[in-house]
């Protein structure tokens, strides 16, 4: 008698003048890779046991990004002096009501689109990165089961100031992480997405 079938994990497609990162997940860690690339992971962001404090760091060259210190709401960027995460990634409760960050004059705000997707928008509304969880096609009509796994996908805008937006993005993780439906209404409605259902 056979066993059960091997569940295939994949890389997402490509999608035309989109770059992919593609995520690779444990319990303390989240690595960030280029699609076709799992060998060569581009950023890391790593949690100590307490949980308290993460660390996110460029692989290639050891240049860390940011440190988080979760517990007093606290953060330093690229080993500058302490902030408070609050003044980095401010919330916007108008004209959306999303989280947002400056880069330069620019302001980037993340936000749910309305198939409920997390989506980084420019101030002119355009997306300019977007968050797909892992997609699980365990019981197929046809083929093997197998799970997709999750990605951020980076437009050429967003290539200018990816840092940022992988800085971001792992706050946002944590806020959900944190949050209850009395917080903000994106982080309740991106806690109802299970978004971090990545392998």
């Amino acid at each position: 008698m056979s066993g059960p079938t091997p569940v295939q994990i994949l890389d997402p497609t490509p999608i035309p003048d989109v770059s992919i990162l593609v995520l690779g997940t444990d319990a303390t860690s989240i690595t960030f890779y280029p699609l076709g690339h799992s060998e060569n992971p581009l950023y890391s962001s790593k949690t100590d046991e307490s949980g308290n404090n993460t660390k996110i760091r460029h692989e290639n060259d050891g240049r860390e990004l940011a440190s988080i210190h979760k517990k007093k709401n606290l953060m330093s960027l690229r080993g500058g002096p302490l902030i408070k995460v609050k003044s980095w990634l401010v919330d916007t409760k108008e004209p959306v009501h999303g989280v947002c960050f400056k880069v330069g004059s620019e302001t980037y705000t993340w936000d749910l689109d309305p198939s409920s997707r997390l989506t980084l928008y420019s101030v002119h509304s355009k997306p300019v990165a977007w968050y797909t969880p892992s997609d699980r096609n365990l019981q197929p009509t046809s083929g093997p089961p197998s799970i997709t796994r999750a990605y951020l996908a980076l437009t050429p805008e967003a290539e200018n100031f990816r840092e940022e937006i992988i800085i971001s993005y792992i706050l946002v993780l944590q806020k959900r992480r944190s949050s209850s439906s009395k917080g903000f209404n994106v982080w309740a409605l991106f806690d109802l997405l299970n978004c971090l259902s990545s392998v």
